[in-house]
């Protein structure tokens, strides 16, 4: 049976670890949305560059 004490501190440490993923999330969203920008980014430049050779 767990006491009131016990119980406290099994949700301190839950929300620790939550409070850990979510900076962990955000960390590999923003990660991951910078290199989906990079590549829309080379993509857009080599649509750009095609169009280029193509008008020529």
């Amino acid at each position: 049976m767990h006491t009131p004490q016990s119980n406290i501190q099994l949700i301190n440490s839950i929300d620790s670890f939550l409070l850990a993923l979510l900076w962990i999330h955000k960390a590999v969203l923003n990660s991951s949305i910078l290199r989906i920008k990079e590549i829309l980014n080379l993509h857009t430049e080599q649509q750009v560059y095609r169009g280029d050779v193509l008008h020529l």
